[in-house]
């Protein structure tokens, strides 16, 4: 039976925390131990939790990104079976038994501990009396944390556990896993490098395949309890197994094995992320530089005349465990390197943040770095390269609740990324859950790699984010910024079930292979022209999501369906956006101008109806219903918005499936080099099929004075015709540009014209039209538009027209009155009754007169060449 998910603690994670909330934590996850099944995953939230059930059999405890941040208090845990612990701190205080913290138990019972600390519960002295009178009556000098009994084995990767006793087991561990003692009796063996296997883990039915040995997490299923659950080929044994076979990968010396890669075709199969997420408790310090420099604890108030005067450019600074204190600095190539624990090494900015001076690098490594109230901890504002390794940037000092200049809208970033590449790697950065406060911001062509790390709110905005295994509250793209995930990305829950934490807008785009989710409702938007991929989208029980598309923007995500809402925005369903032919036509109608174009799709409406009938009849048809068409006119006509209605009437009268709209540009189909395009390319098109792809001034996709021509360009159309021809019964698309730059497109390929069987033009609005759109735009947006107000609009249209300036280029008819009526003349309004705003009633408040509207369309059409002087 498959694996079922369960998560424990997710309805406590908000407001004071308190005896009462340990204590629901605990019992939530008591019962749930009781009624798991053999291979279930439980899910922590953050914070601590006391079960009085402290036996572990076939289950896999999952905390929420670092260790400190799920605690368990042991006395001991005891595990039975195959079992795995991740992301977790078991704490100990009183105890019995043969281990202080934890006891593997069980011939042939094998536990996993990845990113895991064991440690002694703060302020609990008397644990240690009683643990000396356990060890004494065992025969031992003292008590350790972990014991691992006959036959049984420990694996650790990434894990802090203090002392250890191996009786008879077998204890594996990685390179990166701490143990401070480690005694072996009775047979017991301990070994970092891990033997051959000499047979699977017993029914491993889901071992992945050999070129991707991460896990795929399985299903989530509504949780099931009772008896009649079988405790064979348990999947948890099948992840040990896999995990097995990741351990014995990483401790080979030949780091370049096939098996550590995902295949190229491994996106629908998404993965437990490969390493700990977050900080682990024994990194190891970076040493980019030769030059040693020690900085002791000691010193660590005295940074102008114990260090300063000794710092050069390759410096790598060590730092001894302690607290420290450093200046705003730009730093031209210097290196801070902690030991272990980034915990134990604490640097206080005194006064602002840290970076890398202009063409220069900082690197950091095993630290925790704490800004002053109200500061940012990062700026790489011209900095060529910042590296930070099992980095923990706190935010605990910002200031929450302070007061703050502006308006209230004004959020605290832990990071500014302006340029350069910025890499991350078992980092964590504390941004504040219940707000936006210590977000990450990348912009200005900034990049940032994270890879296992928690990075909070993070937002690209003209800026690049890559994420591989990583975590997060929230990620988004913005203002043309992109977003790319490999492996999974886990989104963490904040409480807050109308948060979005993947939001892409105003071009931005965000792609992503798995995302697993824990919130109760994952809430996903695009708008603006942005998009959002998503291969596999894993929810919680119970869990669903809402896929929200705006304005232009478009969104397709994979997983469960069932559990998928697509909306407009306000609420309505839409796989396509109108549900009958009744309502598209309905629409079609309400479209201002373009009559003859209307007159066209209702004959094509017709055409396809009676085939409709003629194939009922037993009557010869033409055995295809789709079509291909070339959109022509200029920009701000309502090419996108007929796109739409198209669609949907497709999919009312069955000749698609969704009937979605998917909108790209050479931008979003062009490679870096030659083979990505038509990877792109592909991806589009099978996120459209079903429905339609519109490719927006598909003129562009061939462009001329190219020295032996447009190599990438040909590349997207070569795919296109392809996937065209093999898909011409589930997709349609519609190429949209100029009516003479369309031409030359159909003339640059042979096949193009063959493909593209009708041409329906756009008309230029006229003046007339246009004001009508204003007026309708005008009250969508909650504002009425006296007669002065139109009749100045139309005369400055006129003035505008006079001067050619319609004509020119670039023009966007609806898109400029879209800007004048939303954007411009409220502000206007906003200016004209900023004195008296107090004494304003809502008509005045909500009336757009000629005051407003003539100098903000004068303001817009002057970007395009507008002389107001010459009317």
């Amino acid at each position: 039976m498959a694996a079922q998910s369960h998560n424990v603690g997710f309805g406590l994670t908000t407001g004071k925390e308190g005896m009462s909330k340990q204590l629901r934590r605990g019992l939530e996850l008591t019962v749930t131990i009781t009624r798991a099944g053999p291979g279930d995953v439980i899910n922590l939230a953050e914070g601590r939790y006391a079960p009085t059930e402290t036996t572990v059999s076939d289950l896999v405890l999952r905390g929420s990104g670092s260790p400190e941040r799920t605690i368990l208090s042991a006395s001991p845990l005891v595990i039975r079976g195959r079992s795995i612990i991740e992301c977790c701190t078991i704490e100990y205080s009183f105890h019995t038994g043969p281990a202080r913290a934890l006891h593997i138990e069980g011939a042939g019972s094998t536990a996993l501990l990845r990113n895991v600390i064991v440690q002694r519960e703060s302020g609990s002295a008397l644990s240690a009396g009683i643990g000396r009178v356990a060890a004494k009556a065992m025969n031992r000098d003292s008590l350790p944390d972990v014991y691992v009994g006959p036959g049984a084995s420990l694996w650790l990767d990434a894990s802090a556990v203090g002392s250890v006793v191996v009786d008879g087991g077998h204890l594996y561990h990685s390179p990166n896993a701490s143990i401070s003692d480690i005694v072996c009796i009775n047979g017991g063996v301990a070994s970092q490098t891990a033997p051959q296997p000499d047979a699977p883990m017993q029914q491993q039915t889901a071992q992945p395949p050999a070129t991707q040995p991460r896990i795929a997490p399985q299903p989530r299923q509504p949780t099931q309890s009772g008896p009649n659950r079988s405790a064979s080929g348990s999947p948890t044994r099948d992840r040990v197994g896999a995990y097995k076979d990741k351990f014995r990968s990483m401790l080979k010396t030949d780091k370049s094995a096939a098996g550590d890669q995902p295949s190229s075709g491994a996106r629908s199969r998404p993965s437990v992320p490969a390493g700990a997420v977050g900080p682990i408790p024994n990194g190891k310090p970076l040493k980019p530089f030769s030059q040693m420099l020690a900085w002791p604890s000691s010193a660590g108030s005295n940074w102008a005349d114990h260090i300063r005067p000794q710092l050069s450019a390759g410096t790598n600074l060590i730092l001894e465990p302690g607290e420290y204190w450093l200046p705003s600095s730009n730093f031209k190539d210097i290196a801070f390197s902690g030991h272990g624990d980034p915990t134990k090494v604490i640097v206080n900015l005194a006064d602002g943040p840290i970076g890398p001076s202009a063409g220069h690098a900082l690197v950091l490594s095993n630290l925790t770095l704490r800004p002053g109230i109200g500061q940012t901890a990062i700026l790489a504002s011209e900095g060529r390269s910042l590296v930070l390794s099992n980095v923990v940037i706190d935010h605990y000092r910002l200031g929450f609740g302070v007061a703050r200049s502006g308006d209230g809208d004004e959020y605290f970033p832990l990071m500014i990324l302006r340029s350069g590449l910025t890499t991350l790697e078992h980092c964590e950065i504390r941004a504040d859950r219940h707000s936006f406060d210590g977000y990450v911001d990348i912009s200005d062509s900034a990049r940032l790699q994270a890879t296992s790390s928690f990075v909070g709110w993070a937002v690209a905005s003209r800026g690049y984010i890559a994420l591989n295994n990583s975590s997060a509250y929230g990620v988004f793209a913005a203002t043309d910024g992109e977003v790319q995930s490999n492996g999974t990305l886990q989104l963490i829950d904040v409480g807050d079930a109308e948060a979005s934490p993947l939001v892409a807008m105003s071009g931005g785009q965000i792609i992503a292979d798995s995302v697993v989710s824990q919130r109760k409702v994952t809430r996903i938007r695009s708008e603006g022209k942005a998009s959002v991929s998503v291969a596999n989208l894993f929810l919680p029980e119970g869990g669903s999501a809402v896929v929200e598309r705006e304005n232009d923007g478009t969104a397709s995500v994979g997983g469960d369906q069932d559990k998928i809402k697509y909306t407009d925005g306000s609420g309505g369903a839409t796989g396509a956006k109108y549900a009958t032919v009744e309502e598209a036509l309905a629409a079609l109608d309400e479209f201002v101008g373009q009559d003859q174009l209307k007159m066209e799709i209702k004959t094509l409406i017709s055409r396809i109806q009676v085939d409709r009938v003629r194939e009922a009849r037993g009557l010869q048809t033409t055995g295809r219903l789709t079509q291909n068409f070339v959109f022509a006119g200029p920009p701000g006509t309502g090419k996108t918005e007929i796109a739409r209605i198209m669609g949907s009437i497709y999919k009312a009268l069955g000749v698609l499936e969704k009937g979605h709209f998917v909108e790209v540009d050479r931008e979003k189909l062009v490679g870096q080099h030659l083979g990505h395009s038509a990877a792109k390319t592909d991806e589009k098109i099978t996120e459209a099929l079903d429905g339609v792809l519109l490719i927006d001034e598909a003129y562009g996709l061939q462009e001329e004075g190219l020295d032996g021509g447009d190599a990438f360009g040909n590349e997207v159309i070569n795919t296109l015709l392809k996937r065209m021809l093999d898909e011409r019964d589930r997709l349609i698309v519609i190429a949209t540009g100029y009516p003479d730059e369309m031409d030359r497109f159909l003339d640059a390929n042979p096949g193009l014209r063959s493909r593209f069987t009708e041409t329906i033009h756009f008309n230029p609005y006229r003046n007339d039209e246009l004001v009508e759109i204003a007026r309708r735009m005008a009250q969508s947006a909650g504002y009425s538009v006296d007669e002065g107000a139109m009749r100045a609009l139309y005369d400055v249209l006129g003035a505008a027209e006079q001067q050619g300036v319609m004509s020119r280029k670039g023009f966007a008819y609806a898109r400029v009155v879209e800007s004048i009526i939303q954007t411009r003349a409220p502000g206007q309004l906003a200016r004209r009754i900023a004195d008296h705003l107090n004494r304003a009633d809502n008509r005045t408040l909500s009336t757009l007169t000629a005051d407003d509207v003539y100098p903000a369309a004068v303001a817009e059409l002057s970007r395009y060449g507008f002389d107001p002087s010459k009317r």
